[in-house]
């Protein structure tokens, strides 16, 4: 049959329950629209009033990623740290990645990133920025490791310590002002195989000493359900 006209199917069913009187409702004529070739249709009749019930596959998978946030496999936290370091003696401009890669078999529901940024020595600031795989970079020339979470690279050099930033996926408004939070009931949902990048750039002078940037997930690892 050619998938792509319309098809007009009527049906004339009794499927009312035993004993109960006969309604309009009883008697129904369906009327199925045109369907794409990799369309499932999974329909079928309410016993107690013979009505057509149209099962939506697409509700199930959301609530599918709803119970993977029930199931707590494991904590994310500075047990998975990455660093990227500029080594001393770099050039203006030399850029150090670190990467976190979830595992096969995992979803990951991350509450915030953490980067921290280092002190400068001598007016060699590192500033850095957070990219991530699942989100598609629509930047001019897209970056193969994703969109970046801040606009522009952050990073003051004052310190020590160092500067502090938190990307954060929960329901909390307090950072929503500055372009840090993006509420979300579970937080950031990974799967395997996805990325989070940590960029570290150097500006302002040739670096004086090996000058370090971390990031560290915070969130749990859910049972996978939904892939």
């Amino acid at each position: 049959m050619d998938m792509g006209r319309q098809r007009v199917k009527t049906h004339v069913n009794d499927m009312r329950e035993p004993g109960l009187p006969i309604t309009p409702k009883q008697l129904v004529t369906v009327t199925i629209p045109p369907l794409a070739a990799s369309t499932l249709l999974i329909a079928g009749y309410d016993h107690r009033d013979g009505s057509l019930r149209v099962f939506d596959v697409g509700a199930l998978a959301e609530q599918q990623a709803l119970a993977e946030a029930v199931h707590i496999l494991g904590k994310l936290d500075t047990r998975n740290t990455v660093t990227a370091t500029i080594a001393a003696g770099s050039a203006v401009g030399s850029t150090q990645t670190a990467t976190i890669t979830v595992p096969s078999g995992e979803v990951w529901l991350i509450q915030a990133l953490q980067m921290i940024t280092p002190a400068q020595t001598v007016g060699d600031i590192v500033q850095g920025n957070i990219r991530i795989s699942r989100w598609p970079d629509i930047a001019a020339t897209p970056d193969p490791a994703g969109q970046a979470f801040w606009a522009a690279n952050l990073g003051t050099g004052v310190g020590p310590p160092g500067d502090t930033y938190d990307a954060e996926f929960g329901m909390s408004a307090n950072w929503l002002p500055f372009g840090n939070a993006l509420p979300s009931i579970y937080g950031l949902r990974l799967e395997a195989g996805d990325i989070i990048t940590l960029v570290a750039t150097l500006t302002g002078a040739v670096a004086g000493g090996a000058l370090a940037t971390t990031l560290t997930p915070f969130g749990f690892k859910g049972k996978l359900l939904l892939a």
